[in-house]
């Protein structure tokens, strides 16, 4: 753990200025999935108080739901300067109580159908998406704290120059933040169950549609409360 939040604090050089050079009118929606009941966590797990260094080196304490929410946004707030239109929001469902974290003016939507698993939060992302005429949907996780600002550009700048189907790999393994066109959409919603969108993404890899991203150290997410006792002593090794 501690070696993976240390790549993570780092982050991938030189990433800051990968899109300040694209100029596109394509519209991006940003989905942060935080619907899940987070039953192994026992509590509410996106409200637990946890330490970020951020980009300065300064310790940053708040709720995991809003470490989160924080990096999207500042990857958005940095694409206002491309003409790539970068909408985030964020899907709610077991634990309507987040609302309250949430920032005024940010688009929060609820899956009415959260208990069937993270296929649904999706489907709820999509259907957001197609009503906000987007050309793409980023998936993301409110849970997966090892993902910082500069791996999400990362994925991102990869979308646009290769217009295809793009998703981050760590482990051996690819997975979310991941990015699906438009023409992508009604196969999002006939996900079932709680892989997500992993099934679609082997699929696409194996057809060779899909540009996959190494992000080395982003595996790192919040499930139990033990994850949240070995990250803390990460930052604290990592200060000290």
């Amino acid at each position: 753990m501690t070696e993976l939040v240390r790549k993570v604090s780092k982050g991938a050089a030189n990433n800051n200025a990968l899109i300040n050079d694209i100029n596109t009118t394509h519209k991006l929606v940003i989905a942060l999935l935080a619907a899940g009941a987070s039953s192994r966590f026992e509590g509410i797990k996106l409200a637990e108080p946890i330490d970020v260094i951020n980009t300065i080196g300064q310790v940053k304490r708040q709720p995991l739901l809003l470490h989160s929410l924080d990096k999207l946004q500042a990857v958005a707030k940095q694409l206002e300067s491309t003409s790539l239109h970068c909408e985030v929001v964020v899907v709610l469902g077991a634990h309507q109580a987040l609302m309250a974290l949430i920032p005024a003016g940010v688009r929060v939507i609820t899956n009415s159908q959260w208990q069937r698993g993270l296929s649904s939060s999706i489907k709820t992302a999509v259907t957001t998406a197609k009503q906000l005429n987007a050309d793409a949907l980023m998936v993301t996780l409110a849970d997966h704290i090892g993902v910082d600002q500069d791996a999400y550009r990362l994925i991102i700048k990869r979308w646009l120059l290769e217009r295809k189907t793009c998703c981050a790999c760590y482990q051996h393994s690819i997975g979310v933040p991941a990015i699906f066109n438009v023409d992508l959409f009604n196969q999002l919603q006939r996900l079932t169950g709680d892989k997500g969108a992993k099934p679609l993404l082997k699929q696409l890899a194996s057809q060779d549609e899909l540009t996959i991203v190494e992000v080395p150290g982003i595996a790192v997410d919040i499930d139990q409360r033990e994850d949240v006792v070995v990250w803390q002593q990460a930052i604290k090794q990592q200060l000290s």
